[in-house]
Order: C-alpha cells, then sequence, then structure tokens
C-alpha cells in the first residue's frame, strides 16, 4: 500500500493493533477453512466489521461488497454460500486441471504445483524457526491459507504477551518473523490465488472475501513495519 504518510505509535497503540490483528487474522482463518453456518452468517451480517465497508481502498470495496450481499440474505444464503465455497475455497471447480485450493504450492511457478511441495516446505520451516507446531487432526498441508493465518494471530497474540512482560527482543523477533512471513508467504502468490479462485466463484460475497483479504494483508506490510519502528524507538528511550 502506498502511504506518503508516516505512521507513529506508542506502545499501547502497538499492543491495541496487536489485539485487532488476532482477532482479525482468525476470522480470515476460519474463513477460508469451511463454509460459514447460519450462526455466522447472521453474526457477520450484524457485526461492526460491515461499518468498515463505508470506507477507502481495496479492503473497504471488499466489506462493501460482503455486505450488500448478506443485506438481500434469506433461506437459501447458506447453501448458495456453501456452493461458492466449495467450488473455491473447498477445490471443487476445476479449469483445465486447476483448482482454487488456497494451498502456496499449488501457485508457485518453480513448483512442480503440488501437495507438499515448495511452499509446505518453506512454511513448515517458518513454523518451526518460531516454535510453532500445526494443530493435530486436520489433514491440508501448512502452507494452506487457514494455518498461515492462524500463525499470523499466533505471533500477533504472543508479540503482545511479549510487551506486557517488557520482553522487547522477543516481541521484535515475532514481529519481524511475521513481516517476513506476510510479504514471502502469503503475499507472494495470493494475487495469482485470488484471480483463479474469482473463477469459479458466483456470490458477490465471497468475491468481497478475496478483496477484503488482498487489502488488508497489503496494509498490513505497512501496520508491521511502524509497529516494529515503534518497538524499536521505544527500546533506543
Amino acid at each position: 500500500m502506498e502511504n506518503d504518510e508516516t505512521i507513529h505509535l506508542s506502545t499501547a497503540d502497538v499492543k491495541q493493533l496487536l489485539r485487532n490483528r488476532t482477532v482479525f487474522y482468525r476470522m480470515l482463518s476460519s474463513l477460508y477453512h469451511e463454509p460459514l453456518s447460519e450462526e455466522q452468517i447472521e453474526a457477520m451480517a450484524t457485526s461492526d466489521l460491515i461499518e468498515y465497508g463505508k470506507g477507502e481502498g481495496l479492503m473497504s470495496r471488499g466489506i462493501n461488497d460482503m455486505a450488500c450481499y448478506l443485506r438481500r440474505r434469506n433461506s437459501g444464503t447458506r447453501r448458495e454460500l456453501a456452493v461458492d465455497f466449495t467450488m473455491s475455497f473447498g477445490g471443487m471447480g476445476n479449469l483445465n486441471e486447476k483448482n482454487a485450493l488456497p494451498i502456496r504450492s499449488l501457485f508457485m511457478s518453480e513448483s512442480d504445483h503440488a501437495f507438499f511441495a515448495e511452499g509446505y516446505r518453506e512454511a513448515f520451516a517458518a513454523y518451526k524457526q518460531s516454535c510453532v507446531k500445526k494443530a493435530e487432526g486436520v489433514d491440508y498441508p501448512e502452507d494452506h491459507l487457514m494455518f498461515m493465518f492462524q500463525f499470523m494471530a499466533l505471533l500477533s497474540e504472543r508479540a503482545d504477551e511479549l510487551l506486557s512482560r517488557r520482553d522487547i527482543d522477543g516481541a521484535l523477533a515475532d514481529l519481524k518473523a511475521a513481516r517476513e512471513f506476510l510479504e514471502k508467504q502469503i503475499l507472494s502468490w495470493f494475487p495469482a490465488f485470488s484471480q483463479r479462485a474469482e473463477i469459479f466463484m458466483t456470490t458477490r460475497f465471497y468475491k468481497g472475501i478475496l478483496k477484503m483479504t488482498q487489502g488488508y494483508l497489503e496494509d498490513d506490510i505497512d501496520v508491521l513495519d511502524a509497529a516494529i519502528e515503534a518497538i524499536e524507538g521505544s527500546e533506543e528511550g
């Protein structure tokens, strides 16, 4: 995201941003994991999230698309959204023998576009370096967006806790790890995935999720840079 204004944050600002990031990344993880339930659809339709659709930028445009769709929800909405999820994020749609499973290895030009390829190995290495292990019982590989977003949430939550304990070095390590992971292992392939996933979508809601996600990820680069700068500044002070 291009921004001519420098963001200046206090330690309290950073901690609040980290809490917000933790919540948002966990929401993103759930959106790419499985179809929404009736309860989740209703909660999203009445949540404060929809207010962000009134702003500018790609993230806001995506949220506005989601809100416009949800305002017209009816008894068939859950089924319609479930079909869209299954055809796109669920990998059931197929075009020229390619699907839209949100798995990095399938979108890396240097790989053989197979499960457990280079994207998996790099994600696994990043988790291991940050002492994080994938939860048992889920069959998706480590480079599935669900796990990648969970990892971002965990690093954010952990950095907040480390700041509370005045472990500045530990918090900086987690934030820098998140910054590198976001740029190299998520943003590097998300646009290609988004372009393919949209082919299999019919609802404005899921197309909005793609826009919202892309916009948020781009903005988060700036947020992480500002947070790192603020913490390094507090350490020097």
